[in-house]
């Protein structure tokens, strides 16, 4: 299997799709990107959220890198994110010039891809004419292609960290746990003696960024983790209604489903219900104080905001945002320092089958047929994907 080189944080692949308005189709077979200098293009990419700060001097090196190769400008629309499946729609429904754009299954993609919205990428994936995309893991691909009514097809370019679900762990005030002579947190014992610590030595500052939604606590439990990752498992947590969730228990085999649990449930697994460890340790953080007493109240972007004001001592983030909460952090406490902890052991240690997957992205870039600049377009993700560097850029 190829190692993938798609470490892509979600905000930076900022480059997305520029529609134009009955653009022309691109060549049946695709073709390598010049050996001599192209004549320069703008291609408009559409993305959602707010322009990151550097975006416009990421934007102008990459043009000052590829002014002799690709000669290409890149032109960014930014959407909130409330409105930005709508305003998607609208652009291309009115043949806007876009040349690449972020979509995803929870947003358009299977919808635009089946209606023949999206260019089929197939020919440039496993194609020796662009290396850089040769760097996709062929599994992945596969298990990312969308229906539409000529078959399965690549009809957009999956962008994940991982070959699985999120990583996550602890972002913990390192200059805060070397003030205490505390060493590195490596368990739950260390990360409770490091709270205590900073309720007695911090005024008005809480220890522990939590919100109602419970996730700060889930991964800590190891039975509840266990199932969740472990694939040596006989227990899997299985959705049955919003929110509400019960425990499978396989035959020795896997192959069949030998009982089925629902808290409540009088039965028992494993000596205790797999989520009972959570609730208990829920209510003594919340006893101790380790968390804010109006959590009940406190949504994710509280919880986040906690952290990076400086008015929280550890936050429960993924590594997908890990570079966005220490900037901000750093942004309002210059000085201050931090360190990662995963709290999954396996995790932790990069140890084989540590994550479960089944090669599905969560976000995607998409070329929209009516582009005028499909190849040159490709050309970008090509690039973008042929080296470390040029990614690490974006």
């Amino acid at each position: 299997m190829k190692k993938i080189a798609i470490l892509v944080l979600f905000v930076l692949l900022a480059a997305q799709f520029v529609t134009a308005g009955g653009g022309q189709a691109a060549p049946a077979v695709p073709g390598p990107a010049s050996a001599g200098k192209p004549a320069h293009v703008n291609l408009i990419f559409t993305m959602w959220g707010d322009e990151p700060e550097a975006m416009s001097s990421v934007l102008a090196e990459f043009e000052k890198r590829t002014a002799d190769t690709l000669n290409t400008s890149i032109k960014i629309l930014w959407t909130p994110q409330s409105d930005y499946a709508n305003k998607l729609r609208l652009m291309l429904s009115a043949g806007e010039q876009i040349d690449s754009c972020f979509d995803a299954t929870w947003i358009t993609l299977q919808d635009f891809a089946s209606r023949g919205v999206y260019y089929s990428l197939d020919d440039y994936f496993n194609n020796p004419d662009y290396p850089g995309l040769l760097n996709f893991d062929s599994e992945m691909l596969h298990y990312n292609m969308l229906e539409s009514a000529t078959g399965r097809h690549i009809y957009a370019i999956p962008l994940m960290q991982t070959l699985g679900n999120n990583v996550y762990g602890y972002m913990i005030r390192k200059d805060l746990r070397e003030k205490y002579g505390l060493p590195p947190i490596k368990s739950l014992p260390d990360l409770e003696k490091f709270m205590d610590l900073v309720l007695k030595n911090e005024p008005g500052m809480v220890p522990m960024a939590a919100n109602q939604a419970g996730g700060p606590y889930q991964g800590l439990i190891l039975g509840f983790d266990g199932m969740k990752e472990n694939p040596d498992t006989l227990f899997w947590q299985v959705p049955v209604a919003s929110g509400m969730f019960g425990c499978a228990q396989f035959a020795p085999d896997k192959k069949s489903v030998t009982n089925f649990y629902m808290v409540g449930d009088p039965r028992i697994v494993n000596g205790k219900w797999f989520s009972q460890d959570m609730f208990e340790l829920t209510r003594r953080w919340y006893v101790n104080g380790y968390v804010d007493k109006d959590i009940s109240s406190k949504t994710a972007a509280d919880m986040q905001n906690a952290f990076t004001s400086g008015r929280a001592a550890i936050l429960q983030e993924g590594t997908a945002n890990y570079a966005l909460r220490k900037a901000a952090l750093l942004k309002a406490v210059p000085n201050a320092q931090v360190e990662y902890w995963v709290y999954n052991e396996k995790m932790g240690n990069m140890e084989p089958n540590a994550v479960r997957t089944n090669y599905l992205a969560t976000n995607y870039q998409c070329i929209p047929v009516t582009s005028k600049n499909i190849d040159r377009t490709i050309n970008f993700y090509n690039w973008l994907f042929l080296t470390q560097d040029n990614h690490d850029l974006f």
